[in-house]
């Protein structure tokens, strides 16, 4: 494959990616607002929201340790096809009747949703790694970053669509647009991949997530990332709701706090890959986690001073969250990979395979558990700050745990090894 191709190749994997990202950005600024007008209980729209990740709890495994890199394809493109259908449904769902089967038809369409999702999560560090098997670059770093695109830009375009059409139309529009999209892939892309990608297994053993699952400090150091995970889907089934109620922004206006956050997750992701040092990425996953429950912590203030509680303020707090919640999400390849390398837990080639997967796994846990009991069972007893100010002490208590379990940070304050294998953006080596 010469080497226009192989950008071709790259580029239209990324962009897939992006899209699908959008697809999910476009959700949280005007669902759950359309969903309790309608009549859904808070509790409704928490289990909603857990329903996405929930489907990638139960298939992530599966599909992770039967797959190749040829059949990444078929996953990458089955997924991205549930994804476009699942959203046009949900469009349609506006026009249901308010009761139980319209709520348990938004469960079922946000579940196949999550199953296109976790499918083409699963499927995307094989498929864009094994375009060329040869290449060296970091197939993670680039993925996170093409996502974060899409999360800013999916609010941006739901905000121009909302304005012009509706709830319904935005959500049939994003549909139509990923099927489209897919089509082009399918027209064109196989021709290139049949023939490049290897049918070499991409998965690892077994026993190795078995390894994972019995070391006590692996599974310490995965907390952070699931605690960060559980916030993010608390704010995806509260925050639009609360935009609108507390500071009285209606849903195109909302959206665009949505879009600042998905460009602030993007330019983080940037920052860590160009700018920082990697000896220096096991400190800051941990900080990022500090810095995401402290911003939480200081949110909450707003419920003792009415003053604070304007959009100047809460955009302030919010984009801190951001960065802090970035920053541990993205370092946590890096920090996990660390562990299984100085432990001797993953000899295989196939250690950044098993951390993806892992990854996901954990972060997929946390986003049920935050979306079901913080943004929903503890949003309606006892309201937004509350909740969220029991999750903020949440989040801090698991820093001091690590903080004191790893030994004040000793380990981590070198960093991640010098011999690591990382790659900045701009020394990619397509050839």
């Amino acid at each position: 494959m010469d080497i226009t191709r192989k950008y071709f190749c790259l580029c239209l994997g990324l962009a897939l990616i992006a899209s699908e990202g959008m697809s999910f950005s476009v959700i949280a600024p005007f669902f759950p607002i359309v969903a309790l007008n309608k009549g859904s209980s808070k509790i409704w729209v928490g289990l909603i929201t857990a329903s996405y990740d929930f489907a990638a709890l139960l298939l992530v495994p599966g599909i992770t340790l039967n797959i190749t890199y040829r059949y990444s394809l078929f996953f990458y493109c089955i997924g991205y096809i549930f994804g476009g259908i699942s959203m046009i449904c949900f469009g349609f769902l506006q026009y249901a009747p308010p009761g139980l089967g319209m709520n348990l038809s938004f469960l079922f369409c946000r579940l196949v949703n999550g199953i296109g999702a976790a499918l083409l999560w699963c499927s995307a560090y094989p498929f864009i790694r094994g375009i060329e098997i040869s290449w060296n670059f970091p197939a993670l770093y680039l993925i996170e970053l093409s996502y974060g695109i899409g999360l800013a830009l999916g609010p941006l375009f739901g905000i121009l669509l909302f304005s012009l059409t509706s709830y319904s139309h935005t959500m049939i529009v994003i549909g139509v647009l990923e099927l489209s999209l897919i089509a082009i892939f399918l027209s064109s892309a196989p021709l290139f991949f049949k023939k490049h990608l290897s049918d070499e297994n991409a998965n690892f053993e077994f026993k190795e997530l078995a390894q994972l699952v019995k070391c006590p400090k692996f599974i310490f150091v995965s907390l952070p990332l699931l605690a960060i995970a559980c916030s993010t889907a608390t704010f995806d089934a509260l925050l639009a709701s609360y935009l609108e109620n507390y500071l009285s922004l209606d849903l195109p206006s909302g959206g665009y706090i949505f879009a600042l956050i998905g460009a602030e997750y993007f330019f983080s992701n940037l920052l860590f890959v160009n700018f920082t040092n990697v000896r220096y990425q096991g400190l800051f996953y941990f900080l990022g986690l500090l810095c995401a429950g402290l911003s939480m912590l200081i949110f909450c203030l707003q419920s003792y001073f009415v003053s604070l509680e304007n959009i100047v303020f809460g955009t302030i707090i919010l984009v801190l969250y951001t960065f802090g919640c970035s920053t541990t999400t993205f370092n946590a390849y890096v920090v996990l990979e660390k562990i299984c390398t100085d432990l001797g837990l993953i000899q295989s080639g196939s250690i950044k395979l098993t951390i993806g997967m892992w990854h996901s796994l954990v972060f997929s846990a946390g986003r049920v558990f935050g979306a079901i009991y913080f943004g929903g069972y503890l949003n309606s007893l006892l309201g937004v700050y509350t909740a969220l100010f029991v999750e903020s002490f949440f989040l801090i208590i698991i820093f001091i745990a690590n903080f004191i379990y790893l030994g004040f940070f000793k380990e981590f304050i070198p960093g991640v090894t010098e011999d690591h294998s990382y790659i900045p953006l701009t020394n990619l080596q397509l050839y």
